[in-house]
Formats: structure tokens, sequence, C-alpha cells
């Protein structure tokens, strides 16, 4: 089956019942609706010139336009290419040019940007600029005869879903139809069966994977997904209850932000009988529960390989605070191997490997680097990880230069190849330092010149990447010790970080 399958299917199954509700504008779309609309969005596309394989750019809020224009991309033949509502003009335009976008859909805010972009992407047709209501979307929703025949098997792209590369510019995850289903099919399976009269809650950007497996669960289920603006701790607890809540997806650093946030009775009224997390701190996650009360289970897996490993509600309460992601889910296989892929034993770590169907078919004109990742037939996660002798499986670092800042996966070296660009740096490493609310921020060290300005550095980066890209404590240094191949010898640098350190709060506006 296909994500447009199921579209149809949910469809001609539920009706009228509500699959999505959005907080900001108050709009609620039934299956039905989504069907009927994104078959009109389908056949303006193809109607306007896109071609079945061709790439589409989104970047909006969470209005109703993004999963409206992502289905219907599908539906179009087309592929839908995911872009942070953060991005600005140099990782915006990697994205497009990487993946030679024909048409943007974007909503206002974002498309001055866009249009500055223009005429550096000779492949890009259209810019379709959205707002907050049908009104300004009615070149997508007009009326049509055509009949959507464009026909899509389960090995066809949806996505190019670009993540964080450690070696270099963020890369493309070509995911297939089968990616989501198999996703889905996991989570209900081997986590929690999720029914009709579920609902689900995201807050984080469509952007993202998270809010869209969340929706094509609610096809596969029946359930509804209601979709906030954004993540705001001192309201989150509303929210869940307004909206009768009894499941959503976070990542770690949003319950250490809700901890950090003076208690409210909604915390104990709601309806949550369920929440999976990403990276819940051990130390931390009786307490998360105790506040909240409703169990919190761990979750692990990537934008490459969809959902691998983790906790099961019948598991829960034995694994409260034991650090442990859990076990593999049925469509997987794990191990643990050393620096030759070869097995290590219970309780030594090495590096956590998985294999098994409807991972992402590689990297977007990568080969090399889908070649590295995908060696000896398992996909390489970079991860470090233990396994007891029960099986259970524990993360305990990672062999690759990231930094998982709240929940983003920043490359080290996409930053220090933009600080790099400005004329008073010499050299530049950004290394993670820990944090309490976000689990780790940015920290830049600089070999710079002698009259160097350091707001200014500052305002180049912010020029350049996301904000949330942006280091957050900065440090000027006479030298940064170098390997035998002149590069950074990041695991020596931790001396380097323990004084006149300067934080971005402070110093910049």
């Amino acid at each position: 089956m296909t994500l447009t399958d199921m579209v149809a299917s949910a469809a001609a199954h539920w009706g009228d019942r509500p699959v999505l509700e959005f907080d900001r504008c108050g709009t609620i779309l039934s299956f039905r609706a989504l069907h009927e609309q994104t078959d009109l969005v389908a056949a303006n596309l193809i109607d306007l010139g896109l071609m079945p394989g061709e790439r589409v750019g989104l970047c909006m809020a969470n209005i109703p336009q993004y999963p409206l224009s992502w289905f219907g991309i599908l539906k179009a033949g087309g592929v839908v290419v995911p872009m942070n509502i953060a991005y600005r003009q140099d990782d915006a335009f990697h994205i497009c040019q990487t993946s030679d976008v024909r048409f943007i859909i974007c909503d206002e805010e974002r498309a001055a940007l866009f249009e500055t972009l223009r005429p550096t992407l000779p492949d890009l047709q259209n810019i379709f600029v959205v707002g907050g209501s049908d009104e300004n979307f009615d070149i997508l929703l007009k009326p049509s005869t055509r009949s959507v025949l464009v026909k899509r098997i389960s090995g066809d792209l949806t996505n190019l879903q670009f993540t964080s590369g450690t070696t270099g510019l963020p890369k493309g995850c070509m995911l297939t139809h089968r990616y989501w289903t198999e996703l889905v099919d996991g989570i209900q399976r081997d986590i929690v069966e999720i029914v009709p009269q579920d609902v689900m809650l995201t807050a984080q950007s469509f952007s993202y994977i998270d809010p869209q497996w969340a929706l094509v669960l609610c096809l596969h289920s029946g359930a509804k997904l209601v979709v906030l603006e954004r993540f705001r701790p001192s309201e989150f607890w509303a929210k869940v209850v307004e909206y009768d809540v009894t499941f959503f997806y976070c990542l770690a650093a949003m319950p250490l932000m809700m901890l950090s946030s003076p208690p409210s009775p909604a915390e104990k009224q709601h309806k949550v009988r369920l929440v999976i997390c990403s990276a819940i701190p051990p130390n931390r996650h009786a307490a998360i529960e105790e506040r909240f009360g409703c169990p919190w289970m761990e979750g692990y897996g990537s934008t490459e390989t969809g959902s691998d490993i983790s906790v099961s509600l019948s598991q829960h309460s034995a694994y409260v605070g034991s650090g442990s992601i859990g076990l593999p889910l049925r469509h997987r296989e794990v191990e643990i191997v050393d620096d030759f892929d070869q097995p290590v034993s219970n309780d030594d770590i090495g590096e956590l490997v998985v294999r098994g169907p409807g991972m992402m078919r590689g990297y977007w004109r990568q080969p090399e680097a889908t070649e590295s990742v995908f060696r000896n037939g398992w996909y390489h996660t970079g991860d470090l990880a233990t396994r007891s002798s029960d099986g259970r499986l524990y993360l305990v670092g990672r062999k690759r230069d990231m930094i998982r800042r709240a929940g983003e996966n920043i490359a080290a070296i996409e930053l220090e190849t933009v600080l790099q660009q400005h004329p008073d740096v010499k050299l530049a490493a950004c290394v993670a330092v820990p944090d309490a609310v976000r689990n780790e921020e940015v920290m830049a060290l600089l070999v710079t010149e002698d009259d160097y300005d350091l707001s200014a550095i500052i305002s180049f980066m912010k020029n350049r990447l996301a904000t949330f890209k942006v280091p957050r404590y900065w440090k000027i240094v006479e030298q940064l010790p170098l390997t035998p191949s002149a590069r950074v010898a990041k695991p020596e640098i931790s001396r380097a970080i323990d004084s006149d350190v300067f934080d971005l709060r402070s110093i910049a506006s």
C-alpha cells in the first residue's frame, strides 16, 4: 500500500470523522475532506506541469496547507522536500539546489527568502505562497475535472527528507511509501495499538519526520491528530486537556522544559494513556511520570530507518529509570559491532547497527555516502551502545561529530564551514557542551585575526543558518589541537573550554 492508497482507504472507511485539527486557526479536516482536497491539489499541480518524480519544496508553519500539499504532491506523482521554517539563505539554498526543486509551496513569512533565492535556482518554475486560510490556496484548490491517474508503488519516493550530515552538508534521505507503512505498522504491532477513539497531538513543525508519521498513523488507525503551532511548555498540558489528547510523541528536551515550568492542574486532569519520548533522562524519568501522571516510554529510530527500537507498554514499569532504549521491533534486526563490523560481547561497547525492511533507499545523489552507512548489509547508526545479557539495549555515546540540541541534530562541520568563510576566522571548531534543558548546547572555539569582531562573526552566522544552529557559547583561543593530518583533534578540546567563555545571550542581541 502507498500513502495515497491510505488516504483514499481512510476516507472510504472513516468518512466525516476528523483526522486533523489545527489549534492556531481552528480548521478541522475530515478523512473525506483530506482525500478530496488533496485530489484537487494533485490535479492542479499536474495542470501546472508537475511531472512524476519531480521535487516540490514545502516550507510553511503548521497550517492545513502543509498536509494538503504533502499528499497532493504525492498523488500527482511528485516528491516532497520538507524544509525547516528556521532556514536562512545558506541552508535553504543548499536544500533547493541539491534536490533541484521544480516548485516551492511556502507561507507568506518565507516568501521573501525564496524570491531572493529564485535567480540562483534555474530549475525552479513556480513559488506558491499560501497563508493561514484557504483563500490564499485557491490556485491549488480550484475545481478540476482531471482524474488523478498517477499510479505509484510502494518503492516509489515520497520525500527527500534532509538530515544533518556528519561529513558535510545535510543529505537527502530518499524515503519511500513503504518506509511509512513499515514505520506505523511497527508502532501498532510492538509499542501500542492506536484506535479510532485516540487523539494524538504534535507540537513539532511538519517539516520534521515525527508529525508526518503521526498523521500516517492516524490514516492507519482512524485516530485524530491535533496540531499545535509550536511547543510552549507553559501551556502544553492545557492544550492536552482541551483536546482530550490520549497519546503524543516528544523529544527529551520537552519534558525537561515542562519540569522547569510551574505546576498546573491540567497536568493531572488529562486523558493521556501513553507518551513515547526519545532520550528520556534516566535520572528524571520517575519524576516525569510522577508529575505528569502517565507512562513515558523510550523510542529509538532515525530519519534514515524509521522505527527501530522501543519499550512496549507491557514492559514499561520495568524500564523506568533504567536508561535502556528497549528491544528491537519485530521488523528490525539489531547488532552491536566493533570497528571491523564484528559483533561484540554483551556489555561491551560498539556501534549500533540495524537492518530490515522499510528503510530509506539511500542518500539523494550520494552513492558513496549511502554505501558507507549501509556497508556489509547493515545501516550504521553512528551511535555507540551496549546490550545486556537479557537483550536490553543502552546508548552510551556516538561516533559521529553531531551535536543534539533540543531534538535538533546539528552537524559540527556545517557550522565550521560557514564560520571559516568569515575573514576574521582562521580556524573554527564546534563542539557539544552539556545543558540541563536542551541536552546539549553548541560551543564555537575560534582562532581569529588580531582585530576580530565577535559580534560581526555571530551576525554572519545568524544571516546564513537557522537560529537553532548558531552556537550559544563562544571562546577565542590562540590555537586548536590538530591531528597529524591537520584536522582539529576534537577529543583534546575539552581542556580548552574551562574559562573565558562568552554566552551568546549576553553578548549579542
